[in-house]
């Protein structure tokens, strides 16, 4: 410890000048070594004496000064050395390694030549190549896995010609046998949310709900791509409700016309269940739902279509 504060306190030191400067240290490291080992022994005598003016004389010492910071220089710059060739030999070994895992790669291909990329894919599955957290694959895993991706990447230009509707009537072809992630199945998944995702670009709220059964349907309800629809929906939602709270006009509009039909439907000579399920379907259909809203978000309370708004 006594040693520690010692080189701390000589390191904290402006570099001195002189003949015997860093420069000097620097290009004769034995020296430097020498001459610090003196100036830590004299702190050491200084300090276990008390004696304060030598303390001071040798922490001050411009030679004790230029040693130290010439052998943490040098110490620095062997660092940097042993980095860099440490980095050159990694990437000479990496290279080594990608040209045995092409080797491997073309045998793999060549014994499967003719699959198709679901086959492709279901090869890969029955591969055991599970690699723990941090360590490198084996070349025969490296490989397959190559080989993996390649298939799925072929599978997905292959399903992206085509439609949304021809996609979701393919969902057995694909996933009649194996639903893991990453599977056949897992591929068709992504490309049907991707063109379901197409499908709905542009389409206002009242388009959206329309297709709502495309995408949200009894055997869709906890799909990703009723979650792709929710998203867009919730999004075209969000942007109606802000209007509505900002435009008072456009609110009072929309608001009582909703009220008026709600009205409708509770004035007229239907049976309860009849009225109350009219008016939910009023209160959950757009722009309804998001007047609702705005009803709330302007203050208003949170019973909202129990009267109409006037200004």
């Amino acid at each position: 410890m006594k040693k520690m504060l010692i080189i701390g306190i000589l390191g904290g030191i402006l570099i001195g000048c002189g003949d015997r400067d860093e420069t000097y240290f620097f290009e004769n490291q034995k020296d430097a070594k020498e001459t610090l080992k003196a100036c830590e022994k004299r702190l050491e005598t200084a300090i276990t004496n008390g004696n304060e003016k030598e303390f001071k004389a040798t922490i001050e010492d411009a030679e004790c000064v230029a040693a130290d910071s010439a052998i943490k220089k040098q110490r620095q710059l062997t660092y940097e050395k042993e980095q860099a060739e440490r980095e050159r030999l990694r990437k000479i070994e990496e290279v080594k390694r990608l040209q045995v895992i092409a080797e491997a790669k073309a045998k793999i291909v060549a014994e499967h030549t003719g699959k198709s990329w679901q086959q492709n894919i279901s090869e890969y599955f029955k591969k055991e190549c599970t690699t723990g957290f941090m360590q490198t694959p084996t070349i025969e895993c490296a490989a397959w896995e190559e080989y993996y991706h390649d298939a799925v990447t072929e599978g997905k230009r292959l399903l992206s010609q085509f439609s949304f509707d021809e996609l979701k009537a393919k969902k057995q072809e694909f996933c009649n046998l194996d639903q893991r992630r990453g599977s056949a199945c897992s591929v068709w998944t992504e490309a049907r949310d991707e063109k379901g995702r197409e499908g709905l670009k542009g389409l206002d709220l009242l388009a959206l709900e329309r297709a709502k059964m495309d995408y949200c349907d009894d055997q869709l309800m906890f799909s990703t791509l009723c979650q792709t629809w929710k998203n867009v929906w919730n999004s075209k939602s969000d942007e109606l409700v802000k209007l509505l709270t900002n435009d008072d006009d456009l609110f009072m509009e929309n608001y009582n016309t909703c009220f008026n039909e709600i009205q409708q439907i509770q004035n007229s000579d239907k049976s309860w269940f009849e009225k109350s399920d009219g008016e939910s379907a009023i209160r959950n259909m757009s722009p309804c739902t998001q007047a609702a809203t705005a009803y709330q978000r302007r203050g208003m309370g949170y019973n909202p279509y129990q009267q109409a708004v006037v200004k």
